[in-house]
């Protein structure tokens, strides 16, 4: 077989050489759909601004933007007007006294009382009791006092689970 020209190291060769290109393909092909969307991404945002503004209020006049008979917040609504200083709201002169404007919404996201996500759902939020540095999701522990997430794509409440965006997963 020699007088052919062929040998076995130019075949392994030829044959590594090929698989390494048709890996590549599939690489290439499936890189864009690892990558977050934009919706993604501004969900992603959304949620830690969220969780930041309600970590910035608790360290403000340590307790939650929400009465204390309230602990769990899904949706997070009951917050809203606490969090962005409304002064025509009970809750937000007794719970902000100072007035302090802690979240800023787009106009366009906030629907009847709700912040929504990119695709028009309610963010949800779930709050440690006063002094407590974890919640629970889902029946998850977060070891976090200020859980928030966005139904995601599929726009199912899935607490924390599936496509879920979440505050605990960044």
């Amino acid at each position: 077989m020699s007088g052919l020209g062929y040998n076995m190291s130019n075949i392994s060769n030829f044959l590594l050489n090929e698989m390494l290109h048709t890996l590549l393909l599939i690489l290439l092909i499936c890189l864009p759909a690892c990558a977050p969307t934009p919706y993604e991404e501004k969900a992603a945002s959304s949620v830690r601004t969220i969780a930041d503004a309600i970590k910035a209020f608790r360290s403000q006049y340590g307790y939650n933007p929400i009465s204390s008979k309230t602990l769990a917040l899904t949706p997070l609504g009951a917050a809203l007007p606490v969090l962005l200083a409304l002064s025509n709201s009970t809750s937000a002169v007794e719970l902000n006294p100072k007035g302090i404007h802690f979240l800023d919404i787009p106009p366009h996201c906030l629907q009847r009382g709700e912040y929504i996500d990119p695709w028009g759902n309610p963010y949800h939020a779930v709050l440690a009791k006063n002094g407590s540095g974890a919640t629970e999701v889902g029946g998850v522990l977060i070891k976090d006092p200020v859980a928030v997430w966005s139904n995601g794509r599929n726009r199912k409440n899935e607490a924390g689970n599936g496509d879920d965006i979440c505050s605990w997963k960044r």
